[in-house]
């Protein structure tokens, strides 16, 4: 059969393919953005709330540079991501610190740092997985930012879960899986081994931040 398509267009394969292509190639560029911007530790809260600008654009299917737009939410952001950040940071060596100290002892006491352990990793996990995102997306103070990022924990805790899976599969990967099919997923970490967890999280976001009325499908505003 004659091709009846006019000149200039593009069939639904081709375009969907160049979409997919784009998409990659954001993934790419702002992986590099967040591994490179978050290196020296306190710019790591900000490159987080940059990285989520822009895939939570890149989440609706939007249309965003990912170089520019992750530059432009760095510098708006960099203040209070380098405080979130730091914050979060200081959670986590604190329950390492505990979980170190807690295998050198015995019984009871043994059990009680360990459980102190395990609090202070949840409250750590549950702000790296909210804090940044909601910095990125809504105006706010910080202990603001803090306080809806429990109570968003709290109103889905089956999406938090989902979050936490997210946010620990690139370090759990390489612990669990054999040594040679960790070096076959180098590539994909190469790729995508900082941003896609990020893209994964804001999808699983955007949903809760509509559920919960924050971002309404007819008004989703964005900073950054």
């Amino acid at each position: 059969m004659a091709d009846t398509r006019k000149a200039g267009e593009e069939s639904p394969l081709r375009a969907s393919l160049g979409q997919v292509l784009r998409g990659l190639g954001d993934l790419i560029v702002l992986n590099w953005l967040l591994v490179l911007c978050a290196m020296p530790v306190v710019t790591a809260g900000p490159a987080l709330c940059a990285a989520y600008a822009v895939s939570m654009k890149l989440a609706r299917g939007e249309e965003v540079p990912a170089l520019r737009g992750f530059l432009d939410a760095f510098r708006a952001n960099f203040k209070r991501g380098a405080a979130l950040g730091l914050s979060v940071l200081a959670l986590g060596a604190a329950a390492a610190g505990d979980a170190l100290f807690a295998l050198r002892q015995d019984g009871p006491l043994r059990v009680l740092f360990l459980t102190v352990a395990t609090i202070v990793a949840a409250v750590a996990l549950t702000l790296l997985c909210y804090v940044f995102p909601l910095q990125a997306m809504f105006q706010n103070t910080w202990r603001g930012q803090v306080k809806n990022a429990f109570v968003l924990a709290a109103c889905s805790p089956g999406r938090t879960l989902l979050l936490w899976l997210i946010a620990l599969l690139p370090a759990a990967v390489p612990l669990v899986l054999p040594l040679a099919v960790t070096r076959t997923l180098g590539f994909v970490y190469f790729i995508a081994g900082a941003s896609g967890p990020v893209w994964l999280a804001s999808r699983v976001l955007l949903g809760l931040f509509r559920r919960v009325g924050a971002l309404p499908a007819e008004e989703e505003k964005s900073k950054g």
